[in-house]
């Protein structure tokens, strides 16, 4: 369906009811964090910082295999290969 056939149609109290409801459903204010629904999200107590291979003696690694979990593996890839190049040319690097 277009726009303009959107545009067309008529509006029905039965409509207004369903679009009157759909509306109550959506949160008023989407963008901010309930902090009644997510307690534990109120404090933070985890940081981040780069992987640096130099300072893996800090680590007790049982398995190199396993030490990155499979969702930073990922990202890992993704950042490798968005910056390797794959074309002969000046800006020809992975996107």
């Amino acid at each position: 369906m277009t726009l303009e056939q959107l545009g067309e149609l008529k509006r029905t109290p039965k409509i207004d009811k369903q679009i009157s409801r759909f509306r109550r459903w959506l949160p008023k204010k989407p963008m901010r964090l309930d902090k009644e629904t997510l307690p534990d999200l109120e404090e933070n107590d985890c940081y981040t910082a780069p992987f640096s291979q130099q300072r893996i003696h800090h680590f007790i690694i049982h398995n190199k295999d396993t030490f990155f979990n499979n969702a930073t593996r990922s990202r890992i890839v993704h950042h490798i290969l968005q910056r390797i190049k794959y074309e002969e040319g000046k800006n020809k690097i992975g996107k």
